[in-house]
C-alpha cells in the first residue's frame, strides 16, 4: 500500500500548483488506492481457489472409488476390453467423433465395438459389398424386407444362401426364375400353383414321360394339334383314351387303320366314307362272311339256305353240322333268327329227312334221314339233304 509521500512522489515536479487543484488531486489518489486494494483482493481469492482446485484433484488421483464417493466424486472405470496398460488412450464424450473427423478407410474391424454399428449409425447407402466382411450378414442382421431387387448383387442369391422356404411367391420378381437359374429337378408339385405351367413357360422337349403324372394330361391341357406321331408311344393310343368321333379322316396317317386296330364291328355304314373300300382292301374270306351275313340277314326276317352231306359236313357258309349216328344230324345257325325259324328239309337221295317233333330253335335244328328202299319198313340211313331256314312273315 503506498503512503502518501510515495502518492505525492507520482505527480511531476514540474506539475503546475495551486490550492484548488491539490485538492483534486488528493481525491483522484485516494480513489486509485481502493481501486488497487480491490484488485489485489480479488487476485488473492482467484489464488486461493486455484490452490484448492489442485488439492482436490490430488485427492480424487489417490483414492480409491469408495473414498472418491465419500468425497462427493464421481468415478467412472474404464473398459479394460480396449485398454491395456501400454496403451496411450483418450476418452471421448458421446457423439464426440463426427464424419468430417474420420479419414476413408479409417475404420476398420478391430476399430468398432461389438454391435456399435446401430441402425442410426449408417448413412444412406454406407454398406456396399467391399464393406461387408464374408459372410457378415446373417438373418437376425436384416430388418424385414431389407433386400429388394436393387440391393443384390449379379448372382449373388446362390443355392446356399437360401434358406429351405425362403423364396416365396411374393419374392418372386415377374419373369425372374429363368432356366439357368433353376437347378436340375428343382420344380416338384408342390412348388408349382395349379395352373402356373402354360405353353411360353415350357421349354421345347421339356415335358417327358417321367415328368407326366398319371392322368396328368386331360383334354384342356392339350393344345390344338399337340399330339404328334413322334409324341406318342407305340400302342399308347388305345379306345379308352380315344374320345368320341376324335379320329377324323385328317387325323388317320396312310394305311394306319390294320385289320388289328379296328376292333369287332367297329365299322359301321357311317364311317366308311363312299367308294373307299376298294378290292385290294378286302381281306381273305370277307365276301364269304358278307355273303353268310346276307344269307342270314338276321334281325331283318330273312332267310339261310344250306347243304349237309352224308358225313354231316357242312357245305356253305351261315351254319355248322354234324352226325350223331346213323341217319341222325345237327344243323348250328351261325347267327340266331329274331324268332324260332321254320325249316324245310329235302333228301338228296332216295327216301325222307325231317325234322323230329321240337327240335327247332332259334340257332340250331335237328334232322332225321330214313329210308324203305330196301326194306318194306322205314329205316335210319346216311344221306346228304339241303335245308331251307326263313323267319314266318306272321311271326315277322
Amino acid at each position: 500500500m503506498m503512503t502518501e509521500e510515495e502518492g505525492n512522489s507520482i505527480i511531476s515536479a514540474h506539475f503546475p500548483r495551486s490550492d484548488g487543484d491539490l485538492r483534486n488531486l488528493r481525491l483522484q489518489l485516494a480513489a486509485a488506492q481502493r481501486s488497487a486494494q480491490i484488485s489485489n483482493l480479488i487476485s488473492l481469492t482467484a489464488l486461493l481457489f486455484a490452490a484448492g482446485a489442485l488439492y482436490a484433484a490430488s485427492i480424487a488421483r489417490s483414492a480409491s472409488p469408495i473414498d472418491a464417493q465419500h468425497n462427493g466424486l464421481k468415478y467412472e472405470a474404464p473398459p479394460q476390453k480396449f485398454i491395456a496398460d501400454t496403451d496411450n488412450f483418450a476418452h471421448l464424450t458421446n457423439l464426440g467423433i463426427w464424419q468430417d473427423n474420420l479419414v476413408d478407410g479409417s475404420v476398420g474391424t478391430s476399430e468398432l465395438q461389438d454391435r456399435s454399428v446401430t441402425e442410426p449409425k449408417l448413412a444412406v447407402g454406407a454398406v456396399t459389398s467391399g464393406a461387408l466382411a464374408n459372410e457378415a450378414v446373417t438373418t437376425n442382421k436384416l430388418m424385414t424386407a431389407a433386400v429388394t431387387t436393387e440391393k443384390l448383387g449379379p448372382s449373388a442369391v446362390t443355392a446356399q444362401v437360401i434358406a429351405d422356404g425362403a423364396v416365396g411367391r411374393e419374392q418372386l420378381a415377374p419373369s425372374s426364375v429363368t432356366r439357368d437359374a433353376l437347378s436340375p429337378e428343382a420344380v416338384s408339385t408342390a412348388n408349382l400353383e395349379p395352373g402356373a405351367v402354360t405353353a411360353s413357360k415350357l421349354a421345347v422337349g421339356a415335358v417327358g414321360r417321367e415328368q407326366l403324372a398319371s392322368s396328368a394330361v386331360t383334354g384342356d391341357a392339350l393344345s390344338p394339334e399337340a399330339v404328334s406321331t413322334a409324341n406318342l408311344k407305340p400302342g399308347s393310343v388305345t379306345s379308352s383314351i380315344l374320345a368320341a368321333g376324335a379320329v377324323s379322316r385328317d387325323a388317320l396317317a396312310p394305311g394306319v387303320v390294320t385289320g388289328k386296330a379296328l376292333s369287332q364291328a367297329a365299322v359301321t355304314s357311317a364311317s366308311v366314307a363312299d367308294h373307299s373300300i376298294t378290292y385290294e382292301k378286302i381281306s381273305p374270306n370277307t365276301i364269304g362272311q358278307l355273303k353268310n351275313q346276307l344269307l342270314r340277314a338276321v334281325g331283318t326276317g330273312g332267310s339261310l339256305v344250306g347243304e349237309v352231306d352224308s358225313l354231316g359236313r357242312a357245305m356253305g357258309p351261315g351254319f355248322t353240322a354234324s352226325r350223331n349216328s346213323r341217319g341222325d344230324y345237327n344243323v348250328k345257325f351261325s347267327v340266331a333268327f329274331p324268332v324260332v325259324p321254320v325249316v324245310i328239309v329235302t333228301a338228296r337221295a332216295y327216301g325222307r329227312c325231317y325234322i323230329p317233333g321240337e327240335s327247332i330253335t332259334r340257332d340250331s335244328c335237328q334232322v332225321h334221314c330214313m329210308t324203305d328202299l330196301s326194306t318194306g319198313t322205314p329205316l335210319f340211313f346216311d344221306s346228304a339233304f339241303s335245308f331251307f331256314a326263313m323267319v314266318a312273315h306272321a311271326a315277322a
